[in-house]
């Protein structure tokens, strides 16, 4: 059979929805859009509109207006179907056959049976593929458009629709999930996936020792910017006594997301052996809390000089009005961070230290603490809760902003 034009596409494609009643219906298939043709042909929108439109120049197809299926709150769209002089062409077209058997359908058009049939291995492709939220081109995809059923938009993106996801994940049973979930997480691993994503899927997929180890080599990165399901995931793994070397990460991580119950609960997990650690840990905990004379007390008794008591140390000085000697333990932290040569939290040491100097009249030192500290932050939250300050505290001084050594 000689290739099909896209106007012949497109009948084929109309044609398996001749029997749609547009005039009695209220509620009509997305899939008799313009937006649903251009889905299922894989070409544009505007694409779409200008073939319906010369069909319907040539008497092809006929229009509508109808509310469209999953569409709540939206007008009522065009929509097409195949005039009877579109059906008869397209009957003379297809010559009996099936026109899934000369258009083939893909997963956002066809039905469950047809995915069924499929193999394991393209089975187990497009489920994963289901499962990745970062957009996939089909050059990353193991096989590429080769993969039955792969649904590709006109840029070249993997284009599987919401509804059609919740579909066969329901469908799918745990295994099969839990297989899923593995091929994705090995997708990421190939593709430079989200380390959170990732993480995810390889607990989703009970390859539990690998999301550890992924997790602590990430650490830093993890709790600079916490994902609450990754760190639900990294608190239910931490329950292992095997690992409770991610109570820490899941427990901070609670914190800076506000979630101080669950931070509590992480932070006893936190082994004994840590004293220091996890009575810096809990005192965190009690300062957010509000609990300012316990947690500088908590604070005082787990000091032992290092990064993490001497930055919690400081900032219960500092919540305690106790500014002059606030400096001096934020001022150890970053000495300490600098020999160690981890500057995770940096930015923190620095506004606390800021903030005192504030307190102690010299907004000039201060305001050059509080743009170095917007220099160092790495959550886009943070940074942008950094520069408002500068700016508050550079007008409310006349204090230019200027570059000094820290």
């Amino acid at each position: 059979m000689k290739e099909l034009t896209q106007s012949e596409r497109t009948m084929m494609h109309l044609y398996r929805y001749r029997f749609f009643n547009m005039d009695a219906e209220k509620v009509a298939p997305f899939e008799l859009t313009q937006d649903g043709i251009g889905e299922a042909l894989g070409i544009s929108r505007s694409y779409a509109s200008l073939i319906v439109g010369r069909m319907g120049k040539e008497g092809l197809i006929r229009m509508g207006r109808l509310a469209i299926a999953d569409d709540a709150g939206r007008n009522p769209r065009k929509v097409y179907l195949l005039s009877s002089k579109g059906e008869e062409r397209c009957r003379t077209l297809i010559d009996g056959k099936d026109p899934d058997d000369i258009l083939p359908r893909n997963i956002n058009h066809c039905r469950t049976d047809c995915f069924d049939a499929l193999g394991r291995e393209d089975r187990d492709i497009l489920g994963a593929l289901m499962l990745i939220e970062v957009p996939v081109h089909h050059r990353q995809v193991p096989g590429g458009r080769s993969v039955p059923l792969l649904p590709v938009d006109p840029s070249g993106f993997v284009s599987i629709r919401r509804r059609t996801r919740k579909l066969y994940t329901g469908r799918a049973d745990a295994e099969t999930l839990r297989r899923w979930h593995s091929v994705a997480a090995d997708w990421c691993a190939d593709n430079s996936g989200p380390l959170d994503e990732r993480i995810l899927h390889l607990v989703s997929a009970e390859r539990i020792r690998e999301a550890a180890k992924l997790a602590g080599s990430n650490r830093y990165a993890i709790m600079d910017s916490p994902d609450p399901g990754t760190v639900d995931a990294l608190d239910l793994i931490s329950r292992n006594p095997s690992m409770d070397d991610l109570a820490e990460v899941a427990a901070f991580s609670y914190l800076r997301l506000g979630m101080l119950d669950k931070a509590r609960s992480a932070a006893g997990r936190i082994s004994d052996d840590s004293v220091c650690l996890k009575g810096a840990m809990m005192a965190e905990i009690l300062l957010a809390e509000g609990r300012r004379s316990a947690a500088l007390e908590r604070a005082l008794d787990v000091y032992c000089a290092d990064v993490r008591t001497a930055l919690v140390l400081g900032k219960c000085m500092a919540a305690n009005g106790r500014h002059a000697e606030a400096v001096v333990y934020l001022r150890k932290a970053r000495r300490c961070m600098t020999e160690s040569g981890c500057l995770f939290r940096l930015d923190e040491a620095l506004r606390w230290e800021a903030e005192s100097y504030l307190s102690l009249g010299n907004p000039e030192l201060a305001l050059h603490l509080l743009e170095a500290a917007y220099c160092s932050a790495k959550d886009p939250g943070v940074t942008e809760m950094l520069r408002n300050r500068v700016d508050v505290v550079s007008s409310e001084d006349g204090v230019g902003l200027q570059g000094v050594h820290i």
